[in-house]
């Protein structure tokens, strides 16, 4: 491979970290707390009902008098198939991304004493894994690909009075890239491969405020830090002929993990109903820069190449409305719409991330089957639509009819 086609392919692999956002960008509201499924995303931030809000408000802590616990799960099924134009300049099959994928998550509160309380969570809000298949039309922009940032975060929550609690965690994540694609090779039948991986440390600070003015009311912000990864590898190549590829060249792809503000109000209205709503903004226009080192030591072919690329991506805004409703002493229902703005314009938007305006509808239920063990679940729906793309070298179209099914199940115990 010369110098100008390993070019091309290093773009290519840079050119987007792979992946279908599930919230505002790639920030995953339903993987990250399987409770949110049952709200459809509303009021993350001031329902801290259940030990989870060690991540999604920490100062939620605060709340709890004993031990709590809760391990969720949220299975998912993606459903975005790509059409490509009507002459695509190739050809193949198996065209999008059809599949299932699950998340998991667990968090720990424990009071201290009346005013500080300690807990850690474990979960994963960042990214996906897709597969579009090898043998697809955008196979040449990404055949395989796994984006993913699990994090534990420790925390410490302080009561500052009746009303008001603020409380502070540091996620220590793993960020985990995979890239593999094909690369076309016009003079055999035979496809080449190349393949991107490494792992990177990433660390998030995450602070909430709690004011609760009565039993009714509460008010809560989360706050999420910005943080950068830094991937580093040598790209496999395989497939080639002996004259086509020169000799490795590292790649180094630095990206910005954007900074995240949610507001949240949960209000009590009667015996039996509480209304609930959010507001949030994510910086992913940050993430749009990618800053891009590639170089050869070797003596006999030295190369060096460091550029910034720009994705184009936008912030994006959230907002959502919900409702629990207290059927029985033992049962609640749940309910909730969310919509989070597109992250990229039609002209704009890469075959990798075809993230269009997310729409989410959702219902759970909670169900306290002791004193001490609630059990919870619940469905949702999140929808984008037609997603048109930007072109490639490679292949032109759109994404159709994208939607996203959740469902979850967790168990809380004191």
């Amino acid at each position: 491979m010369n110098v100008k086609q390993t070019l091309l392919t290093l773009a290519v692999l840079a050119g987007g970290v792979p992946g279908i956002a599930l919230a505002g960008g790639l920030y995953i509201y339903e993987i990250a707390n399987s409770g949110d499924i049952g709200y459809g995303s509303a009021g993350i931030v001031v329902r801290a009902e259940d030990a989870s809000t060690v991540f999604t408000n920490p100062a939620g802590m605060t709340r709890f008098k004993e031990t709590n616990k809760i391990f969720g799960v949220s299975p998912l099924y993606i459903h975005a198939p790509f059409t490509a134009d009507p002459v695509p300049p190739i050809s193949g099959s198996g065209n999008g991304v059809d599949e299932f994928f699950s998340g998991a998550h667990f968090a720990y509160v424990r009071p201290l004493n009346d005013k500080w309380t300690f807990g850690v969570s474990a979960q994963n809000y960042f990214g996906i894994l897709l597969d579009w298949g090898r043998q697809g039309v955008t196979r040449y922009d990404s055949t395989e690909a796994a984006v993913l940032a699990p994090q534990v975060q420790p925390t410490l929550a302080y009561k500052i009075n009746d009303a008001w609690s603020v409380g502070a965690g540091v996620a220590v994540g793993l960020g985990v890239l995979y890239d593999e694609l094909r690369v076309d090779r016009p003079l055999t039948s035979l496809d080449g491969k190349v393949k991107y991986e490494d792992t990177d440390w990433q660390v998030q600070l995450n602070v909430g405020v709690m004011y609760e003015p009565s039993e009714n009311t509460r008010i809560g912000v989360r706050y999420l830090s910005q943080s950068t990864i830094d991937w580093n590898d040598t790209p496999e190549f395989s497939r080639f002929g002996l004259l086509e590829v020169s000799e490795p060249v590292d790649l180094d792809l630095k990206f910005k993990i954007p900074q995240s503000i949610m507001t949240g109000i949960w209000h009590r209205v009667s015996g039996r109903w509480a209304v609930l709503g959010s507001l949030g903004w994510d910086e992913w226009s940050e993430f749009q820069h990618v800053d891009i080192q590639a170089f050869r030591e070797a003596p006999s072919d030295p190369f060096v190449l460091s550029t910034r690329v720009n994705l184009d991506f936008k912030d994006t805004w959230h907002v959502g409305i919900g409702a629990e409703y207290q059927a029985t002493e033992k049962r609640m229902y749940t309910m909730g719409v969310s919509w989070d703005s597109e992250m990229s314009d039609d002209t704009d938007r890469l075959i990798e991330l075809p993230l269009g305006t997310m729409w989410r509808a959702g219902g759970g239920f909670k169900y306290a089957k002791r004193d001490d063990l609630t059990l919870g679940g619940g469905l949702s729906v999140l929808y984008m639509g037609d997603t048109p793309v930007k072109a490639t070298p490679s292949v032109a179209g759109e994404y159709k009819d994208i939607y996203i099914l959740f469902a979850s199940f967790n168990i809380n115990w004191k």
